[in-house]
């Protein structure tokens, strides 16, 4: 959520960012015109109240009352307002940073680093899922969007959680564990609502995490760190659901788009003064894991019109997927600023100064997305390498799929 004293003192700043964000700008006349009636409000209860108090000493009984009443009834007034502004600015993304490049979609992103050498191989990975017979069909059971692996390409999976966890707690993140149902407040908290609401499994005011960044992010809120206790690295491996709204006819086979996935998440909580720089440690972060995977990949900085939402600044991690012949992605990096802390009200307190956190999350990684690539870059005429990394967990160096 955006500062309402920002926006009301950078009316321009703030109508540039929502135009390079392809949102509607008609929106800020509303917010300010809003913003100037709650302040008239505010002052009239002020007046009346100081009127009341007046009255009070004086035990004028009578006119008491009637100021009472006129109170209440400006303080409906009032509640119904910050509601209506509330109400615009959830809906409000973050303010993009004078770094990040311009540009009304993805075909607009800036590629800042290739990794590896790239070749097309044999198979894509659901082909491969289908010929090895370790795949089951789970249309029956939930429907599509769903896998249910066996045999060693389950062990392959539970392999690369265990890794990537284990890498991510050496690394110094403090490893969560995690509920995978939360409060819809937690949604609105971490920016996922009113905007997303359609992904969403959701029932009653409750909902299954999108992604583990979620419940992670709200361990924040409420709270007051002295600067000395930061920064905050958490990590979790967890189940996301979603329910791919949109998606239709995309990625409609093997591991890509699932309404279910398992995920390794970083997020860190940090001083404001220190989020750039964190934002590069996350993403050297990421990058290593895929680096140790030995899988190639590009850096991507999104441009304007198709960061996320929360976002101040976005990296992509885009992964080879050898046997498609593409890149896709495989990791968002993102500094949210103070964007979430503000819906959490979580602050850092250094010295005499207390003002709103930043965070910053990063996948790392997906756990089918990753999986998907690792046997599309590692198969050859159905034979398949494991990843040097994965060695010890799963006991051999090579398998046969078929």
């Amino acid at each position: 959520m955006l500062d309402l004293s920002w926006i009301r003192n950078n009316v321009e700043s703030f109508k540039y960012n929502l135009t390079v964000r392809n949102y509607d700008v008609h929106c800020v006349d509303e917010i300010l015109a809003l913003d100037e009636e709650r302040k008239k409000i505010v002052t009239e209860l002020n007046k009346l109240r100081e009127m009341a108090n007046l009255a009070a000493k004086e035990k004028k009984i009578i006119p008491g009352k009637a100021l009472k009443e006129q109170i209440k009834v400006l303080n409906c007034e009032e509640v119904a307002i910050v509601k209506k502004l509330n109400d615009f600015l959830l809906r409000i993304p973050n303010v993009i940073s004078d770094k990040s490049p311009i540009g009304k979609d993805s075909s607009e992103n800036k590629e800042i680093k290739v990794f590896g050498e790239t070749c097309k191989r044999q198979l894509s990975h659901d082909v491969i899922m289908d010929k090895s017979g370790l795949q089951e069909n789970t249309k029956e059971l939930s429907g599509s969007r769903f896998v249910a692996l066996r045999g060693f390409m389950a062990r392959l999976e539970f392999a690369l959680c265990s890794w990537m966890f284990n890498h991510n707690v050496q690394a110094g993140f403090d490893p969560v564990s995690v509920p995978f149902i939360v409060n819809k407040s937690a949604l609105y908290n971490s920016g996922q609502l009113p905007k997303f609401e359609d992904e969403f499994f959701s029932f009653d005011d409750k909902a299954l995490i999108p992604t583990g960044e979620v419940p992670l992010v709200n361990i924040v809120e409420n709270k007051n760190f002295d600067v000395s206790k930061l920064p905050i690295r958490m990590t979790t491996l967890s189940s996301c659901f979603r329910k791919e709204a949109g998606s239709a006819g995309r990625d409609t086979k093997g591991l890509i788009r699932l309404h279910q996935f398992q995920k390794v998440e970083i997020v860190s909580v940090v001083h404001p003064d220190e989020s750039e720089q964190e934002h590069l440690f996350l993403l050297n972060h990421s990058e290593m894991m895929l680096q140790k995977l030995g899988l190639p990949y590009r850096v991507l900085e999104l441009c304007s019109g198709d960061m996320g939402f929360t976002a101040h600044r976005q990296f992509d991690l885009e992964v080879w997927m050898g046997g498609s012949d593409k890149y896709v992605e495989v990791a968002s990096c993102s500094n949210c600023t103070d964007f979430q802390a503000r819906r959490m009200n979580a602050k850092v307190t250094s010295g005499n100064t207390k003002v709103f956190l930043h965070t910053l999350n990063c996948s790392a990684l997906p756990i089918g997305r990753t999986l998907a690539a690792i046997i599309e870059n590692n198969t050859v005429d159905g034979i398949f390498t494991v990843p040097k990394v994965l060695v010890d967990y799963i006991g051999v160096e090579t398998y046969k799929w078929f």
